[in-house]
């Protein structure tokens, strides 16, 4: 039988990644940061955890320097 891996594979680009860190900065809770980026509220609220004690580590998590050369995602804010 083939083993079997991880099903739950980071796919968060780091772009939303920093979005979510700046609107947290900014204030805003994890289910509105969630709305504004169209990301999984659950993900964000684990995200908003780590920001509260002090990690922003996970903002800039695997990065490759293709995907830092991309462009941020645009989203509407409220």
């Amino acid at each position: 039988m083939a083993e079997v891996k991880n099903r739950y594979v980071n796919t968060v680009p780091n772009a939303l990644r920093r979005q979510c860190l700046e609107l947290f900065r900014k204030g805003y809770g994890y289910k509105r940061t969630a709305t504004a980026l169209g990301l999984n509220k659950y993900t964000v609220r684990d995200y908003m955890k780590r920001f509260i004690n002090g990690d922003t580590s996970w903002a800039e998590r695997g990065e490759s320097s293709e995907e830092s050369d991309k462009e941020p995602v645009q989203g509407t804010l409220f």
